[in-house]
């Protein structure tokens, strides 16, 4: 572990692949003193310097990953505190309602991208709600064709796909993925963009883009107003998605 202790109930920064988000350390469930090797299963607040435990973190945000068996690019993780470093981790295993929910859409060697571009939205006539249904799961990888036409969602057979959240680009091409690259590798193409959840993006040029990447990074995940005025500067809900009507759906 690093220099200060890691402690039950305090907030970090995770840096996980190429994600990077708030989480808390919930609970920690064993502590090995690597001076002795001793371990304990008693009730534990905190892991001290040079001890190795194991921990339950619970994410603000949705994230994508995977076991250390599986795939160590995607299942190693190191825990910040400001600008210390304290301490790194293996993913074992995850929170079963978590492990069904979170899934990337887009995977490239370490590069983990959540999207919800093919999710449908519908106005439910009986109660008069809006709300949206995810029933695709597929995981794509450069070469997949994907699906440009759902009930609610129509994309142009070229089109970029900013994933802001994991800082991930994707370029579709003749509706195959062509290309998944870190989104400070992408330049501006002429393509039409999208943001990770199918949303045009109001941008004409590199200049556009540079702005509102500034703009993005500053942006405090608590801070809602800032986080309005972003998306209805940047966000146009109408140019790829429309509201299909319907009475009966399955969230």
């Amino acid at each position: 572990e690093g220099k200060t202790p890691l402690k039950v109930g305090k907030k970090y920064r995770l840096k996980l692949a190429n994600q990077e988000v708030e989480v808390e350390v919930e609970s920690i469930t064993k502590v090995i003193d690597a001076s002795s090797l001793d371990s304990s299963d008693d009730t534990l607040k905190e892991i001290k310097l040079n001890d190795v435990g194991e921990v339950i973190l619970r994410t603000k945000e949705e994230i994508a990953f995977d076991t250390f068996r599986e795939n160590q690019g995607t299942g190693r993780f190191v825990i910040v505190d400001g600008y210390d470093v304290t301490g790194g981790g293996i993913v074992n295993a995850a929170e079963k309602s978590v492990a069904e929910t979170i899934q990337p859409s887009f995977v490239k060697d370490e590069l983990v991208a959540r999207g919800d571009l093919f999710d449908e939205f519908y106005y439910n006539v009986g109660n008069n709600e809006v709300a949206k249904s995810s029933s695709n799961h597929q995981v794509y990888a450069e070469g997949d064709a994907i699906p440009l036409t759902g009930e609610s969602y129509t994309y142009p057979a070229n089109f970029d796909v900013l994933v802001l959240r994991d800082k991930v680009s994707i370029l579709i091409r003749d509706g195959k993925v062509d290309t998944i690259q870190a989104l400070d590798d992408y330049k501006y193409t002429g393509a039409p963009l999208v943001n990770g959840r199918g949303f045009a993006l109001y941008i004409a040029n590199q200049e556009d883009l540079q702005n509102m990447l500034v703009s993005y990074d500053q942006l405090e995940s608590s801070d809602y107003r800032k986080r309005v005025e972003f998306a209805n500067r940047y966000y146009s809900f109408g140019r790829f998605r429309k509201v299909v009507f319907d009475f009966d759906y399955i969230i």
